[in-house]
């Protein structure tokens, strides 16, 4: 047993070893060695090869001038472009650099609230007057950080072949309408439109496997999950199929007020966080969650899942007994919490992650 058991170990050592990260096969793919460059107009596309030179990978666009349409090359020396902006391994240091640059060449920190959206700051200031982006039609990949701080871009069609649209992937386009989803798109992450807080109208094409839209949410393909809501709708009203509310939904929301259907059945972590929700309400006859003062929980456990802020409170229900992570905020500006003495305080983190909103001091009653 001692040799099997020891056998497995080394397999298993022998793997993580053997078997390369996706960051390390994805350095390999890319000859970065050797720069080449189109230019299209007042645009220069700085790109590299796939080292087999059958795929083409832009990472930087120079703009010239004030460009109204921001129009991407379908192929580099015969070679499609399936990747958009400024990838990891180009970093001097990948593991340890906290930041993003854009394609542009703005350096951003989303979580320090640089967005590269700031007339005067240093950043490219071309890229506020582009209106309409085309994408290379066989585009696979779009880095985190690509397109930040462009002021007057309306609308997004991404191209069908995109499989996914990761966090941050666009940046501060206030302006910004209209998404139409990837035809082909298997993962999003919520915060993939990072303060685009104008958002009102997406779709997807219904012959994607995985997503579907209706009336501006985008939801699992069977309408059971919640994935995120366009940020622009002013009142959420989450429809009746739905069972599950994924992490963050609201994510960048303006809503003013919230209605959760008797169907749902789980909320997940930080899914209703919407600082300007004045009004919740959940549908009776829920079998799993209550709510009284504004605060939704569990009936089982007594688990808390979100709470509403009202005139800087937050009164807990008494029904309450676990004060959970990964709990919903609803509106800003706390100033008291009133807990009640059976709720187990050790469990206060999201209490005191909110503290820069203005939480003096937690009250028991």
């Amino acid at each position: 047993m001692e040799k099997l058991q020891a056998l497995a170990w080394f397999v298993l050592v022998a793997a993580c070893v053997l078997i390369p990260s996706e960051r390390v096969l994805a350095a390999e793919k890319w000859n970065t060695k050797e720069e080449v460059s189109v230019k299209m107009g007042d645009c220069t596309y700085r790109a590299y090869l796939s080292s087999d030179k059958t795929e083409s990978w832009i990472y930087r666009v120079e703009l010239e001038s004030r460009v109204r349409k921001l129009k991407f090359p379908e192929k580099i020396q015969d070679a499609p472009v399936t990747r958009l902006g400024f990838g990891r391994e180009l970093f001097s240091d990948p593991e340890t650099s906290d930041y993003y640059i854009s394609i542009f060449g703005d350096l951003l920190e989303p979580w320090h609230g640089v967005y590269g959206e700031v007339p005067g700051w240093g950043y490219n200031e071309e890229k506020y007057y582009i209106e309409s982006v085309v994408f290379p039609s066989e585009l696979k990949t779009i880095e985190k950080g690509c397109f930040s701080g462009m002021l007057r871009l309306r609308k997004l069609r991404f191209p069908k072949e995109l499989a996914e649209l990761k966090e941050y992937t666009i940046l501060a386009c206030d302006s910004l309408t209209t998404v139409i989803f990837p035809e082909k798109m298997k993962k999003f992450h919520s915060g993939a439109f990072d303060k685009c807080r104008s958002i009102a109208f997406i779709s997807i094409s219904s012959d994607n496997a995985n997503f579907m839209t209706k009336q501006n949410f985008l939801l699992g393909k069977r309408g059971k999950t919640l994935v995120w809501a366009a940020p622009a709708t002013k009142t959420i009203v989450i429809p009746g199929s739905v069972k599950k509310i994924s992490a963050r939904a609201l994510k960048g929301s303006r809503a003013g007020s919230v209605v959760l259907p008797k169907s749902v059945e789980y909320i997940g972590s930080k899914a209703l966080c919407g600082k300007y929700i004045k009004k919740v309400e959940l549908k009776k006859g829920n079998k799993v969650y209550k709510i009284k003062n504004g605060c939704i929980y569990e009936k089982k456990n007594g688990r808390i899942t979100a709470v509403l802020v009202e005139r800087g409170c937050v009164k807990i229900p008494s029904e309450v007994k676990i004060l959970g992570g990964g709990v919903s905020v609803m509106g800003k500006n706390i100033k008291r919490v009133y807990v009640p003495k059976a709720a187990k305080k050790k469990y206060t983190r999201w209490i005191k992650k909110h503290g820069w909103l203005g939480l003096d001091d937690l009250y028991t009653y």
